[in-house]
């Protein structure tokens, strides 16, 4: 068979079981079988990990026109592609080799199911061969000390030679620089590395390590369910206790200690076993971390112990999923230059899925700085690649990096931040506090313009509508505030200012805390709402809005609900503390809906924050009541 002929330098196209298929530069021919769907079958393979070919399963026979008839037996893992090559992955060759080799490796794992099955797929039998009576299971593959090597701590090895070869740590004993990740027990293709959770504690190669196990402080918790969402693992449970309460609930058994849940709390309600991060409520002595960087690692990093560069802080947790918005801002408003969050290999981890959420809260917390003028360089998310040099490697690049955006302007203060805690109040105290220290201006440009909004400038005309803490809100809080977002409430305001004024505004952000003179703010809208509202479309259907007051009666009515009054709410006063809170907001929403109420017009920015936390998307929800600010009530006729 003839192959097509490619523009030269890209992709090429060779022959593989009597069909064409198309091979990238630089890819191996077990990479092509498998784009191709072609099986071959491996045992030492994995996409992260240099190829060795030490299993010899994935022998295919090769040939090419140009060889004169020559063709030969190659591991596929490793032998690179090329146009017009003639690769059979069946040929009787090929398969013979294979069940050889399955032979041999059936014999010497007889309790394997993953080798056996393989044999028997193969049409392999150990037959007459003398079974290994010391069978370990362990076929010497290297994927369990190449993994160690190139994304842990170099712990594990091969040690002896011959028939006594086997991996193992120096002097057969437990390998003191092991850190209990669990890649070498995850990538073992048999089963032979054995590892455990049993009493708190994580166990592999004779070594115990403590799971940072997670527990809920359950005085805080108002049972909103983020943990429930953070947890890659399933472990955490939002139940209804028999007091009445309802709160989250982590048994210690299933918890792996990844600490995600700890960073999606926005009440600080969760706390870790060995935690190096401080809770709410137990600041220590800071000191300023002004011309330093701080790095928040994974301990598969092994920065600690002066390994990392000098000038750098290094912060070690079980996983950096655990790591929340506020930390890398608190870091900030300390000083710190910049904040660096690696993870290491997260597909190899006994804790994966805990890295994503760090990444996510990078993001959030990189947006925030842009929002208030310190820029979102500072703080980054990076996985190392691959050796036990990487980690520091990309410390290096993110110092450097930080040089060229010149000292964290905060470090210029005299003064240190107050202590704050892991919730939403304490994201906003410490995004002011490094606003009223930022030497650039914030830029909210791209934040608006992503909402379809226009950033109000200095003698502009038309309205001008103040953010207030909107968007800091939402990225303090990301996926707390689904559906919609907080930042849909800003664009009712805007579309209904724009309605009722006759002409076009911008918003204004300023993370001060005090509105500018003459802005419209989200609470004020509800006066000129009930003032002109009436001249607004009419909705679809009316609705019985429970009101509390006689404004708020005044404004439903004005936007053509029907306006029932009931007595101001818990949670208008007072913050959604902790579980007796909620069971008290949960009574009063349970109240509305017996007056026929289908949603409840908040008092104020305050109290809708507050009411999204218990009945936001993912939340155990015991009424349908939908709390609601004026201006969504307006935004929902709104074209």
């Amino acid at each position: 068979m003839s192959v097509r002929t490619l523009p030269e330098g890209g992709p090429f196209s060779l022959i593989m079981d009597g069909r064409e298929v198309i091979a990238e530069p630089g890819s191996t021919l077990l990479q092509v079988a498998r784009a191709a769907g072609l099986p071959i079958p491996t045992l030492c393979d994995h996409p992260d990990l240099e190829p060795v070919g030490a299993c010899r399963l994935c022998m295919v026979q090769v040939t090419h026109p140009d060889w004169g008839g020559w063709k030969g037996l190659m591991t596929a893992c490793n032998y690179p592609s090329a146009p017009g090559l003639q690769v059979s992955t069946t040929a009787k060759e090929v398969q013979e080799v294979r069940r050889g080799v399955l032979s041999l490796l059936a014999a010497r794992c007889p309790s394997s199911s993953v080798i056996q099955e393989l044999a028997r797929r193969h049409g392999a039998d150990a037959g007459a061969l003398l079974v290994d009576p010391e069978a370990d299971d362990c076929i010497l593959c290297g994927l369990c000390t190449r993994v160690c090597e190139a994304f842990a701590t170099c712990a594990i090895s091969t040690t002896h030679r011959g028939i006594r070869r086997k991996v193992n740590a120096p002097m057969d004993l437990p390998p003191a620089d092991c850190v209990g990740c669990g890649a070498c027990a995850r990538i073992c293709p048999t089963g032979h590395i054995e590892d455990g959770r049993e009493q708190g504690m994580y166990r592999v190669w004779g070594r115990e390590f403590p799971i940072a196990a997670c527990a809920v402080i359950v005085g805080r918790c108002v049972g909103c369910g983020a943990c429930e969402e953070a947890c890659p693992f399933d472990v955490p449970r939002v139940t209804l206790q028999r007091d009445g309460l309802r709160t989250a609930r982590i048994p210690p058994a299933p918890c792996r200690g990844c600490g995600a849940c700890v960073g999606a709390c926005p009440n600080g309600a969760i706390m870790q076993q060995g935690d190096p991060l401080p809770m709410p409520g137990q600041g220590p002595a800071e000191q300023s971390a002004a011309g330093r960087a701080t790095v928040v690692a994974c301990s598969r990093s092994a920065l600690g112990d002066g390994a990392a560069p000098r000038g750098v802080d290094v912060v070690e947790l079980a996983c950096a999923g655990r790591v929340t918005v506020n930390q890398i801002l608190r870091r900030l408003a300390l000083g710190a230059d910049g904040v660096l969050v690696l993870g290491r290999h997260e597909q190899t981890c006994r804790l994966e899925g805990g890295e994503e959420p760090a990444r996510e809260r990078v993001t959030r917390a990189a947006a925030l700085l842009e929002l208030v003028g310190l820029g979102g360089a500072r703080v980054r998310f990076a996985s190392p690649g691959a050796g036990a040099d990487g980690p520091r490697r990309e410390v290096e690049r993110f110092v450097g990096a930080l040089k060229s955006l010149g000292p964290n302007p905060a470090a210029s203060e005299a003064s240190l931040p107050p202590w704050t805690g892991e919730d939403l109040q304490g994201g906003l105290t410490l995004v002011r506090w490094l606003a009223a220290r930022a030497h650039s201006a914030p830029d909210p440009g791209r934040y608006l313009e992503g909402l379809g909004l226009r950033a109000w400038q200095q003698g502009d005309p038309g309205w001008k509508l103040w953010a207030g803490d909107i968007p800091y809100l939402q990225l303090l809080g990301g996926t707390l505030w689904a559906p919609g977002g907080l930042p849909r409430l800003l664009v009712d305001a805007a579309r209904a200012l724009e309605a009722l004024l006759g002409e076009p505004g911008g918003v204004l952000m300023e993370p001060d805390g005090a509105a500018p003179e003459g802005a419209y703010t989200l609470d004020g809208l509800d006066a000129l709402l009930r003032e002109r509202g009436a001249g607004l479309p009419r909705p679809a259907r009316a609705r019985t809005v429970a009101c509390q007051g006689a404004e708020a009666e005044a404004l439903a009515a004005a936007l053509g609900h029907r306006p029932v009054r009931v007595q101001p709410s818990p949670v208008a006063s007072a913050p959604m503390a902790g579980p007796a809170a909620r069971k008290a907001a949960g009574a009063f929403l349970a109240t509305v809906a017996q007056k026929g109420a289908e949603a409840l017009l908040v008092s104020g920015m305050e109290e809708l924050v507050r009411w999204r936390m218990i009945t936001r998307d993912g939340a155990w929800r015991s009424s349908a009541v939908q709390p609601l600010a004026g201006v969504q009530l307006a935004g929902e006729v709104l074209p």
